[in-house]
């Protein structure tokens, strides 16, 4: 508990809703882009530190994204492992730009 991991990105045009969206939403940070970098960010968390032969596999995910976030910002990511059952990880999510929190919410891991 407490080990976690912080991921730093500055959005890309590939990263934002151009291809889904028209005038002022179409270069924003998508939801789908922020949940990958978190579910990054968990593996990283707890990957290096199980037995060989063991990984983490994502089994829940609640995630409010809560601000936009243009391309060309730095977005920082940052989660941590807030409980350890028997199989089963536990991490918190927050999520800032420049401007302050875009997101928050919990991973949940289950190490196979």
């Amino acid at each position: 508990i407490g080990q976690n991991f912080v991921v730093k990105k500055v959005v890309q045009p590939e990263d934002t809703t151009e291809d889904n969206y028209l005038g002022a939403f179409k270069y924003l940070l998508s939801s789908p882009r922020l949940m990958h970098w978190a579910m990054d960010a968990a593996v990283e968390t707890i990957d290096p530190y199980l037995p060989e032969g063991y990984a983490s596999i994502g089994i829940s995910f609640n995630f409010v994204h809560t601000a936009p976030t243009c391309a060309g910002m730095n977005v920082t990511v940052h989660v941590t492992i807030i409980d350890i059952t028997e199989h089963d990880v536990l991490l918190s999510l927050k999520v800032w730009d420049e401007q302050g929190e875009i997101a928050h919410g919990t991973l949940k891991r289950a190490v196979v």
